[in-house]
């Protein structure tokens, strides 16, 4: 006979969904007691063999829930109790119980209410019982000896039946903690499969987990929790006994690592690029023109025959992969020199220095549309400073616009990429970049984003 400490039976795993919904799908523990004083009253032998119980059972007016499922019993003192069963909160009917030896032979049969032996017990089946959450439920039942009886004695057609297998799994999970310098129990999201069957989904939760499997060859195990490398690994149905929850078990223990984060680079040419450049010139209307297709990406301040001229540009990149509110742990924005430019060759500071700024643009816009006279409206709040060049061909690599993709990340209905503009817009100073649009696709903008 099986031994277990009183302990391990008084566990069980509430379980819920991996996708959490608005709905509770939260389950509680079950449990079914046969008492030892009346199976030796009905035998006058002794209960060595006695290993399982069988059990259908079906939710109150509807369907089933548990067709002849095989559930493990242990004794304690003068009572069988079997390993938990988890059920959704709700009521439920017992419709068919037997007890059963190791050989899956019946024993011991609850008679069906109308049958000839139903008088012997006070609760025939079907035996209502309510399962609340959070709150484990224990089903007494009565039963008889089958030994020279036939199954239509107890109402049934047959004791012949297909018994599901099924063994106990025990799991907990640990995280490295900074904090405290150690390793700690958490919760996290499990799956096991065998085969491309998935036979369990759930939510394992900080501490020892019991979860009840139905005996197959291997199992494939995926433990999932966010900002952790999910954890996978397969064992074969004789090595789970030794991750049971028994005296001679233990538990699978399961340590996560630290996931150094998904990394997406972005770096369009002129199909996919989105980028600009407007400019602020009095005459032949290029306040009105659009430069969405050129291949350099400018700030500038300079004169044309005699008259100012102020250069921005805008650029956005499709962040439409990475969910919204995702952390983001780094954001680097690359821009290179450009060689392809009508405004000149390279960066300039004949009259100061050419430091700039990248600011939050605040206001949808169109690449083949913008103009200085429809510059979308943009916010100077946490922008992020460009250091003045060393050279007229200085590639700027590496850019920390982490914050700037953090907003854009939380608020995407609110900001729509970059601004980049001269902290002073004085004439002659100049900076100037390659755009999506150039043909080298090695000088192109690139945003380069950890998360």
């Amino acid at each position: 006979m099986k031994k277990i400490t009183f302990l391990l039976l008084s566990l069980f795993l509430v379980f819920t969904s991996c996708k959490k919904e608005k709905t509770d799908d939260s389950k509680s523990a079950v449990t079914f007691t046969v008492s030892t004083t009346d199976l030796l009253k009905s035998t006058g032998t002794t209960d060595s063999n006695i290993s399982a119980v069988v059990v259908s059972i079906r939710q109150a007016g509807g369907g089933a829930v548990a067709e002849m499922k095989n559930i493990e019993l242990y004794k304690f003192n003068d009572e069988y109790i079997s390993q938990p069963l988890a059920l959704k909160p709700g009521n439920y009917e017992l419709t068919a119980f037997f007890v059963v030896d190791d050989n899956d032979s019946v024993l011991y049969v609850a008679p069906q209410e109308g049958s000839q032996l139903d008088y012997l017990v006070s609760g025939p089946l079907p035996v209502s019982f309510q399962v609340n959450k959070d709150i484990s439920t224990k089903v007494s039942v009565e039963v008889i000896s089958a030994a020279m009886r036939e199954p239509g004695d107890f109402g049934y057609a047959a004791f012949t039946f297909d018994i599901v297998k099924t063994v106990p799994f025990c799991i907990s999970i640990f995280e490295y903690v900074n904090n405290s310098a150690d390793y700690e129990l958490t919760s996290a999201n499990i799956e096991i499969s065998s085969g491309e069957e998935s036979i369990y989904k759930g939510i394992i939760t900080p501490g020892t987990n019991s979860i009840i499997l139905p005996l197959v060859n291997t199992y494939n195990l995926m433990i999932h929790k966010d900002g952790f490398k999910d954890y996978k690994t397969a064992f074969s149905a004789d090595s789970i006994n030794s991750f049971s929850c028994s005296e001679s078990g233990e538990p699978m223990i399961v340590l996560l690592e630290k996931d150094s984060g998904k990394t997406l680079v972005l770096q369009p040419g002129p199909e996919n690029g989105k980028d600009a450049w407007i400019e602020d010139y009095p005459f032949d209307d290029y306040r009105d023109r659009n430069f969405g297709n050129y291949p350099d990406f400018p700030a500038l301040a300079w004169t044309a025959s005699g008259s100012p001229v102020k250069v921005r540009s805008l650029i956005d990149f499709d962040l439409s992969t990475i969910p919204q509110g995702t952390s983001i742990i780094s954001a680097k924005l690359s821009l290179y020199h450009g060689i392809e430019s009508g405004h000149g060759l390279g960066h300039s500071q004949l009259s100061g220095s050419n430091d700039a700024k990248l600011c939050l643009i605040t206001e949808a816009w169109d690449e083949s549309q913008v103009t200085w006279n429809s510059v979308p409206s943009y916010t100077e709040d946490n922008s992020v400073f460009i250091p003045a060049s060393v050279d007229s061909a200085q590639d700027y690599t590496d850019i920390n616009v982490t914050g700037l993709v953090q907003s854009q990340i939380n608020n995407p209905d609110k900001y729509f990429g970059f601004m980049l503009m001269l902290n002073t817009e004085d004439a002659y100073r100049r900076l100037m970049f390659s755009s999506s649009d150039c043909e080298v696709d090695t000088l192109r903008p690139k945003l380069t984003i950890k998360y």
